[in-house]
């Protein structure tokens, strides 16, 4: 739901203030409504303004002393719930530049001290938690809340000009109809050494994430291929970094070499060759979301780093369906 207000000057009057009842007299055409709030508000507010209110005692604003208040407010809720109602339909985020700008690591330049992965089991959700929890206290990282990398995203299948959450559009892009699953991309930066430190250190984190049966945290909850176990490194099983992964692998789970659209098999993680199957980023409302099962994540997580994100250009809209972020 997005709030809806009337407005007309800078200063405001809030719902609460008694003064509010000498404005059920202005005319409706005096007023307009915009809108006050980020996708993530919930609440609803109506406010008036100082200078109209003023009008009033002066008595230089029209009246409606014919028309009964209640028709008048009727009138105004009506309004404000047409606009909710429009604003809060799936419309598209626009995208920034290029669609490309949605495929990383793959089809995009990176300097050479950079090298992402992704991984993936289960929601999205806790997983890029996990991960943003380590490259901020992991010594390994140590990194500031504006150098976090993690992002949420889309990976292992084929691919397309664009990839999407699901929605109620045309379901050609939908992720999982693309054969995706969902991941989390994460870079490492240094050396070639300290690059395979820092795997290590996430590779421990996901494998140590499965269950004594080989399940997933949320096993019983997200099921089907679209929350398979992936892992993706240049080159795959073949690659330079699949040792260390295979090093952190505490749980015996099958790595087996992915080849796209997998299927979600029981304790088996898919090795994709992130130069070939690359992570689409997901939308900006799936970024740093709080998850839906356990207690909820803290604010300083869910909109102050998201907020840093997307100020410094980090997590820009995709061109995909918009949606709720919590």
């Amino acid at each position: 739901m997005v709030p809806c207000s009337v407005a007309r000057a800078s200063s405001v009057l809030s719902c609460e203030d008694p003064r509010r009842e000498e404005l059920a007299t202005v005319e409706l055409t005096d007023y307009k409504l915009v809108s006050v709030a980020e996708e993530n508000e919930d609440s609803k507010s109506c406010v008036g303004t100082e200078e109209h209110v003023e009008q009033l005692r002066l008595g230089n604003t029209r009246s409606l002393r014919g028309v009964p208040r209640i028709a008048i407010g009727c009138a105004m809720i009506g309004a404000c719930i047409l606009l909710i109602w429009y604003l809060g339909s799936e419309s598209a985020d626009p995208p920034v530049g290029d669609v490309v700008s949605q495929r990383f690591p793959a089809q995009l330049r990176t300097p050479a001290n950079i090298t992402w992965i992704y991984l993936g089991n289960g929601c999205f959700w806790e997983r890029q938690k996990s991960y943003v929890d380590i490259e901020l206290n992991a010594f390994q990282f140590h990194r500031s809340p504006s150098d976090v990398t993690s992002i949420t995203g889309y990976a292992g299948g084929s691919a397309a000009d664009l990839v999407c959450y699901h929605h109620s559009g045309d379901q050609a892009d939908v992720y999982s109809r693309l054969g995706h699953a969902e991941a989390v991309a994460v870079a490492l930066q240094g050396t070639a050494r300290q690059q395979m430190e820092q795997l290590k250190v996430i590779a421990e984190d996901y494998f140590g994430s499965f269950g004594g049966d080989f399940g997933r945290p949320d096993q019983k909850m997200d099921q089907g291929a679209e929350y398979r176990n992936v892992v993706g490194i240049p080159g795959g099983v073949h690659g330079a970094l699949f040792d260390a992964v295979q090093s952190q692998n505490s749980r015996g789970m099958v790595l087996k070499e992915g080849r796209g659209a997998d299927e979600d098999e029981l304790q088996t993680v898919w090795v994709m060759d992130s130069n070939h199957f690359g992570l689409y980023r997901a939308e900006q409302y799936h970024q740093f979301h709080s998850n839906f099962f356990g207690g909820g994540y803290p604010r300083n997580y869910t909109q102050h780093l998201r907020h840093t994100q997307m100020e410094l250009g980090h997590i820009p809209p995709t061109g995909c369906p918009a949606g709720r972020h919590h």
